[in-house]
């Protein structure tokens, strides 16, 4: 797969599976840009709602939000802002963008397995060893399922018939 010309953008072939540190380091830029988001129409939803939202309404909303997010961005350019600055680019199996069916499955699974890792760590720090143990152990295990693997796929890669790829940086013409 490495040097493999893209459909996505030929100036810029896949260098290979991406590595772990820059996985790890766009998902953090991606989580602050979320929050972010999630903050702001937040802010948003008490201000129309008077300031007493339905949880129901306002977890449903954060949800679309945080699906829009990610499957726009998936669907349209294969990169998140953290992914643009880690040089890497998520595709499907055949090196085109994904549509909405693989980004749909993708973030589900994603969804499950980083948020359930999230909450498994606030569940330990609260008192509930069995379950938090369970979730962070499930979590831990979907993104590690990648190692040992030559194209380094997770759970979620392999469900969404997607790879996460590294791209090389585009020297600018001055």
């Amino acid at each position: 797969m490495a040097n493999d010309t893209s459909p996505i953008d030929p100036q810029r072939p896949s260098l290979g599976p991406a590595p772990w540190f820059q996985r790890l380091a766009a998902g953090f830029y991606d989580a602050f840009i979320l929050l972010a988001l999630w903050l702001l129409s937040g802010s948003i939803l008490a201000f129309v709602s008077g300031g007493f939202a339905p949880a129901m309404l306002v977890q449903g909303v954060l949800l679309l939000l945080a699906w829009g997010f990610f499957g726009y961005l998936w669907t349209k350019s294969g990169r998140t802002l953290g992914m643009q600055a880690w040089h890497l680019r998520v595709e499907s199996q055949t090196g085109t963008l994904m549509n909405w069916k693989q980004a749909t499955t993708r973030f589900a699974w994603c969804a499950l397995f980083i948020g359930g890792f999230w909450l498994g760590l606030i569940l330990l720090g609260a008192g509930q060893p069995a379950l938090g143990a369970a979730l962070v152990v499930a979590g831990a295990a979907a993104f590690l399922s990648a190692v040992g693997q030559p194209d380094r796929r997770t759970w979620y890669d392999r469900a969404s018939g997607t790879r996460l790829v590294q791209v090389p940086k585009v020297k600018w013409k001055q």
